[in-house]
């Protein structure tokens, strides 16, 4: 999430939601993953314009995640663009094996109507 945005929402659902999971679970919480570029909201565009619109946008400290399994936890999952531009960073920054845990997703049906 950018700076901007969280500004004005107050509160990152994705970094409450990893917050808790790490706590319930006994693991570390690191956040490593700056966004570093104002990005138009993805809500009503297709996938292959996320995938554009996301492009370049997030920077991930490298030393932090090289050679380590990573779970990212994001809200909800509706195309994977978000998920799969921070998965390119990360792998960029050699961490060795990357998860993601979504609270939700959106219905294949409702995205594929969606993205024609």
């Amino acid at each position: 999430m950018s700076e901007e945005r969280l500004k004005e929402r107050k509160y990152n659902q994705s970094e409450l939601l990893a917050n808790e999971f790490c706590l319930l679970s006994g693991k570390e919480t690191i956040s490593v993953i700056t966004k570093v570029k104002e990005t138009e909201r993805q809500a009503n565009l297709t996938l292959k314009e996320r995938l554009k619109n996301l492009s370049s946008s997030f920077k991930v400290e490298k030393n932090a995640v090289s050679g380590k399994k990573i779970l990212l936890i994001d809200d909800v999952l509706t195309t994977g663009a978000t998920a799969e531009a921070i998965s390119k960073q990360l792998k960029s920054a050699n961490a060795d094996k990357i998860t993601v845990l979504t609270v939700a997703s959106v219905s294949i049906c409702e995205n594929l109507s969606k993205n024609r």
